[in-house]
């Protein structure tokens, strides 16, 4: 799951997509990296684990090619 959200924020990005004509596409880029997010939390990983840090990155990739805002990360990782 990590790796699709990955791949699909890259892309979004590398081909511009926006919300006008691929609506599907990145609500599941986003359900996907929610679901990913929930699933690192459950773990019980310690906060310097390699997985964080791979979340993190995917989310400035979300930011970047406009999938999810700020606001909406923050709620993911506060609800994971």
């Amino acid at each position: 799951m990590i790796s699709y959200a990955e791949y699909g924020a890259d892309f979004a990005a590398e081909f511009g997509l926006s919300y006008d004509g691929s609506e599907p596409y990145l609500c599941s880029i986003s359900l996907v990296f929610d679901d990913a997010s929930k699933m690192v939390r459950k773990l019980a990983l310690e906060k310097d684990h390699p997985l964080f840090a791979k979340l993190t990155t995917i989310s400035k990739k979300m930011m970047d090619a406009y999938i999810l805002d700020e606001d909406e990360i923050d709620e993911i990782f506060k609800n994971s």
